[in-house]
């Protein structure tokens, strides 16, 4: 194997807001002596239709320049459902074009659905793409026995390799206080449960609810997040500070007391495990790979999407128990150490390693 390893990664801008973004930079930072990293963003938000269709055009040169350089060892590629699946099978044509080995990391949380619409010749494109690829990390078992029953992957073709975090030296100390902060950070939407989490909070007696601040971070329908609380009275609660960077994050996740997350559909997500890591209470929901780092009332309290009394029940219980909040929190990181992002960057190198010495064996000449 040569001594050194290029791995080109490709997939949305790593501004952009979200898992796919924060998993591409982190990748892009895990360059060693024997590796090195180089992003080529496929997809930018801030650009309208033709921007983004000249956005992917260049993308597009970028990989096939670094290919004819032989600069490329192997092709890492962020999918998601929808169009993000068709730029993504574009770029593996190109790659493949130069017999390099292409590796999918699968991120989208409504693959499931989007896979189940489509007509049989659009599931056999997608099993075709999938199954002509080298591997595909999935970031949980459902997820992972999703792709091979549903997609007809062989299983030695899909691994999983959960979200990383970033663990914090030091904890701050909580409890003490009367007032008690409920923090949910991620896109401002119906699919996220924010609706359900102001719905909740208006079902909680008066005088619980005058000891909460609920802070919704992010970017998407504040709008109507505020008309709805405005409606049943609880916008005094509320605050919106916005998609916030990695230092707010930070700030308002050691801040916090209580981490909410009642999303009707996930992959595993990233803020939940940050979530964790600052040793934060959780209240979500058991969808996607969210069951198989949560135990209710173990490290977390898992509710049913869209159910609005038990979710005010669960607010309203790590509300007034202050211990039972310190003890979720506890044992909320002690479930995340081995996620811990050294841990991340070795398996994923580990990984690397075994499909370049598989790829090398498939080209050698038999003689048998």
């Amino acid at each position: 194997m040569k001594s050194q390893i290029n791995v080109v990664t490709l997939g949305p801008s790593i501004t952009e807001q979200g898992g796919m973004g924060s998993v591409a930079k982190l990748l892009l930072s895990s360059g060693t002596e024997e590796f090195t990293f180089t992003h080529i963003s496929t997809w930018n938000s801030n650009l309208g239709r033709i921007g983004l269709l000249l956005h992917f055009l260049q993308s597009c040169f970028s990989l096939f320049v670094l290919l004819v350089r032989n600069k490329v060892d192997i092709a890492h590629l962020h999918i998601s459902e929808g169009g993000s699946l068709v730029r993504k099978f574009i770029l593996s044509v190109i790659v493949w074009l130069f017999q390099k080995p292409v590796v999918l990391h699968a991120h989208g949380c409504e693959f499931h659905d989007f896979y189940a619409g489509l007509p049989p010749l659009g599931k056999r494109w997608i099993n075709f793409y999938l199954g002509h690829c080298d591997l595909l990390i999935a970031l949980s078992e459902s997820w992972r026995k999703f792709y091979i029953e549903s997609c007809h992957l062989p299983s030695e073709k899909v691994i999983v390799i959960k979200n990383p975090v970033d663990l914090p030296d030091e904890i701050p100390q909580r409890g003490g206080n009367k007032s008690v902060k409920l923090l949910f950070m991620g896109k401002i939407n119906q699919r996220k449960g924010v609706y359900d989490i102001v719905q909740a909070l208006a079902e909680l007696e008066a005088e619980v609810r005058s000891n909460i601040t609920l802070i919704l971070a992010g970017s998407g329908e504040i709008e109507s997040v505020q008309q709805l609380a405005n409606q049943l009275g609880v916008i005094g609660c509320l605050k919106f500070p916005g998609w916030v960077d990695a230092g707010m994050r930070d700030q308002l996740l050691g801040e916090a007391d209580i981490f909410l997350l009642p999303s009707y559909n996930e992959g595993l997500p990233m803020a939940l495990l940050e979530a964790m890591a600052w040793e934060l209470p959780a209240i979500t929901t058991p969808v996607g790979g969210i069951p198989e780092v949560i135990i209710s009332r173990k490290n977390g309290i898992l509710v049913a999407p869209g159910d609005i009394p038990a979710l005010a029940a669960a607010i309203d219980d790590l509300v007034k128990q202050g211990d039972f909040r310190t003890q979720l929190g506890i044992q909320a990181r002690a479930s995340v150490l081995d996620l811990d992002i050294n841990h991340y960057r070795k398996n994923v190198r580990e990984v690397y390693k075994g499909i370049l010495t598989q790829s090398r064996r498939t080209k050698e000449p038999n003689f048998g």
